[in-house]
């Protein structure tokens, strides 16, 4: 009968802080590793949208360059194209929001002007434009997520 009361089963209250402690540990380290992981994807994804962004706005400028007889002009953070008839398309660069504009003016098939105007958002750092007789010189920064920078740059010779 001594044996039957001595015999106590259970744990003690430092296994279980002890058990505790552990856990916590554990969880906490792979929620660092989770956090982690998140984080690199987000900055990868982050930089390879600015790549795609500024791609997208120098195979616009670019296509702009290419129309038959639009003249370019560049002006301090704006390049311009204008054609016959009134048409036209401007590039221009808000620092304040960080974003390039293209405003188009073209001919529609019945001969009316139609206007546009697509705005290429927020990673933009800087943009130059250096027009000399059909050539335009390009250049294109990026901001990424990471602090880093991307720049980009081109040489376009228009039709004109």
């Amino acid at each position: 009968m001594d044996n039957m009361l001595r015999n106590n089963k259970g744990l003690t209250l430092a296994e279980v802080t002890g058990t505790l402690v552990l856990t916590v540990m554990l969880l906490g380290f792979m929620l660092f590793l989770v956090m982690q992981a998140h984080n690199g994807v987000r900055d990868v994804s982050g930089s390879e949208a600015a790549v795609q962004q500024s791609q997208t706005i120098v195979n616009a400028i670019v296509a702009s360059a290419r129309q038959y007889g639009f003249k370019p002009s560049a002006a301090p953070n704006s390049l311009q194209f204008t054609g016959s008839g009134g048409e036209s398309v401007t590039y221009t660069y808000n620092p304040a929001n960080r974003s390039v504009t293209a405003d188009s003016r073209r001919l529609d098939g019945q001969g009316v002007l139609q206007q546009s105007s697509i705005v290429f958002p927020g990673q933009v750092a800087s943009f130059d434009c250096n027009v000399t007789g059909s050539k335009i010189e390009i250049s294109l920064t990026m901001l990424r997520p990471n602090k880093q920078i991307y720049q980009t740059s081109t040489t376009v010779y228009s039709l004109s």
